[in-house]
């Protein structure tokens, strides 16, 4: 079989993935269906259900895609680092550029096939409900934010493995990152933002923001924001150039997250090992 297919194929049916997917899809079908229900109950226009979903998608499947990057890239690459089968790959004629390049594409191939499906479900099941679906572009935008959160932390992973011997230092490394990342972060940010009081909310918006360019847990957040004009689940509108959040920006960041970690991982590749 092909390399970067049996790759791909392994990144896929790790059930670590396949775990995670599910639970993730039927939590996230769970939130469509009671806000569904509750919008509808409303009289909620179909502008007011759009934004709904997009903004309950991209906290919920923005939240757990980073631990699908983490256990992707540790299927496909992280393990076999630390555990020293890459060195017998490496007898083949292959540079370890190439091997790691590869093993990479295959892991930003195998999210973006599980993210996909995940969100092609929650688009079906909300046409089903309402006869409605997502907007093509905040599809494609929510699609593209959580991407770049699986490469980010799958990159994260890929630099890790070459900075630790052991799979137990990695995965502790891995779980750290997200937590850091994901939860202890957004907290700090909140936290600094009432500290300093609220009497401008456009500045603690425009904070939060700016924190957050610096965080990939929480970029799918900034692209909803931004497609939606809105934060918090939707529940409050700002124009996003008050508050600094600009296309410019978000491209940038998205651009950096999906591949500094792993560049830093193909250095160490290869001036290191």
């Amino acid at each position: 079989m092909n390399p970067f297919l049996f790759d791909l194929l392994r990144g896929l049916r790790a059930r670590g993935v396949l775990l995670l997917i599910g639970l993730t899809t039927g939590l996230a079908l769970t939130v469509l269906l009671l806000g569904l229900g509750a919008l509808s109950s409303s009289g909620a226009t179909s502008r007011n259900v759009s934004g709904f979903v997009v903004n309950a998608m991209g906290a919920i499947y923005g939240f757990f895609v980073p631990v699908l990057g983490i256990v992707a890239a540790y299927e496909t690459y992280g393990r076999d680092r630390v555990t020293g089968v890459l060195e017998s790959v490496l007898c083949r004629p292959v540079t370890r550029t190439e091997l790691i390049l590869s093993r990479f594409l295959a892991l930003v191939l195998a999210s973006a096939i599980a993210v996909l499906l995940a969100l092609g479900l929650v688009d079906l099941v909300l046409y089903v409900e309402t006869t409605d679906t997502i907007a093509a572009g905040a599809f494609v935008a929510l699609f593209a934010a959580l991407l770049v959160e699986a490469a980010a932390f799958g990159g994260l992973v890929f630099l890790f493995s070459h900075l630790f011997r052991s799979t137990g230092a990695l995965q502790g490394t891995a779980v750290i990152a997200f937590v850091v990342f994901s939860i202890i972060w957004y907290i700090l940010v909140i936290v600094t933002i009432l500290a300093t009081g609220l009497n401008n909310p456009y500045g603690a918006l425009s904070d939060m923001v700016l924190a957050d360019y610096f965080n990939p847990a929480q970029y799918a957040l900034l692209v909803t924001a931004y497609v939606e004009q809105s934060f918090f689940f939707g529940l409050v509108p700002v124009a996003s150039s008050k508050v600094g959040l600009t296309a410019g920006g978000i491209v940038v960041s998205g651009a950096l997250w999906s591949v500094l970690p792993f560049l830093g991982a193909a250095y160490l590749a290869r001036k290191r090992d």
